[in-house]
């Protein structure tokens, strides 16, 4: 699921026929909606945060691990998370959130 075209589901500019779980542009390309951003953890190996991401109509166990370039066109979203993320971390008062 790291390519194609993704929307968050609190999208207030969703396509209309965005009313099932698999969807398709004009050019056949599946589009994903993601329902939330879960968690974000440091590949070292690849010098990276990834996000860990709920999509919408599909089961907790098909979350994937998403890196930031793959979210784009869901920029408000990310940094509506990052935000509620570095507060989290914050109120750990010098304990660090270990994230899986």
């Amino acid at each position: 699921m790291s390519k194609g075209n993704y929307y968050s589901s609190k999208d207030q500019n969703l396509p209309e026929e965005v009313t099932q779980y698999r969807l398709f542009d004009e050019d056949g390309n599946e589009l994903w909606i993601i329902e939330q951003i879960l968690d974000k953890k440091w590949y070292s190996k690849e010098q990276c945060y990834k996000y860990k991401v709920k999509w919408k109509g599909w089961p907790m166990s098909d979350c994937t691990w998403e890196p930031i370039e793959n979210l784009e066109t869901v920029e408000d979203l990310v940094q509506e998370f990052d935000m509620e993320w570095e507060q989290n971390r914050k109120n750990k008062k010098g304990t660090l959130a270990r994230f899986c």
